[in-house]
């Protein structure tokens, strides 16, 4: 990882997003997060990016993750 700020794109009532939320803030993992229930540039911005479900996350160009995958989270971040 870049020290870079990955995306994180949630939407309301998602309790998968929560619990994404949760393992990126005990690891100290930076984030950037943005919520597709609250603005809908934000849900446009997420589908620009070929994705369409929540919890996403945006590490890199070339990595994207859908859902909470822990362990893939973990490998692809060195945690």
């Amino acid at each position: 990882m870049n020290g870079k700020p990955i995306q994180v794109f949630v939407s309301d009532g998602c309790q998968e997003c929560n619990q994404l939320v949760t393992f990126l803030e005990e690891y100290n993992v930076p984030f950037h997060l943005i919520n597709t229930s609250e603005n809908r540039d934000n849900l446009e911005k997420l589908q620009e990016n070929g994705l369409y479900l929540t919890p996403a996350v945006i590490v890199s160009k070339h990595c994207r993750l859908l859902g909470f995958q822990r362990n893939k989270l973990k490998e692809v971040l060195g945690l």
